[in-house]
């Protein structure tokens, strides 16, 4: 049987029931498996809309540093392989119209190898790539945005946006992806903290 601190971890990965256990009871504590505690307060929501061919998926976090810290954090690719499991891999320049190599490591699959094109680098605001296959079979765009919060913190939001028909068969990559997300959004919010 699943302690209580299993059962919130497990809320942890699951978007918006994250938000109904912090309303229930908001300060369940558990550990966060690398020695560290998290709260309810400090775990990374999310959401999924779907429409016709078309899905967008949505997390964020809050995060204890500035947007300065976070975006050092964020655009510094290399270091990526030390702390994030879910996207270990960046190679290429930040730079519009470039476009990079990445490695990506949904919870439960294997690695996958993409291409994508840098669409917009917005400094300490916004990064966004993304990319096709045959255009109208599957078009995606992947952001990665910070907001400026009250007290010097940040909001941290990741918004990928997927379009066409092979939408209709990534259901189950879409929740793998979700925990992706959600396990790269901690542990950005842990390196964040740990460095301001």
């Amino acid at each position: 049987m699943p302690s209580i601190g299993q059962k919130a971890q497990g809320f942890a990965s699951t978007g918006d029931a994250t938000l109904v256990l912090h309303r229930l009871a908001p300060h369940i504590k558990w550990s966060a498996g690398d020695g560290s505690v998290m709260t309810t307060e400090s775990a990374s929501h999310g959401s999924v809309v779907s429409g016709f061919l078309a899905k967008d998926l949505e997390t964020w976090i809050d995060i204890e540093a500035p947007p300065e810290r976070v975006w050092a954090v964020l655009i510094d690719f290399p270091a990526w392989q030390r702390w994030n499991a879910f996207i270990p891999s960046v190679e290429g320049v930040l730079s519009e119209g470039k476009t990079v190599r990445i490695k990506v490591v949904p919870p439960g699959l294997k690695p996958m190898l993409f291409q994508p094109e840098i669409y917009t680098v917005r400094p300490l605001r916004e990064i966004r790539w993304g990319g096709s296959f045959l255009w109208f079979v599957y078009r995606g765009d992947h952001s990665f945005l910070l907001e400026p919060m009250p007290g010097g913190n940040t909001r941290f939001r990741q918004i990928e946006r997927f379009r066409g028909p092979l939408v209709l068969l990534m259901g189950g990559m879409m929740k793998s992806t979700e925990a992706g997300y959600h396990q790269m959004n901690l542990a950005l919010k842990q390196i964040g903290r740990a460095h301001v």
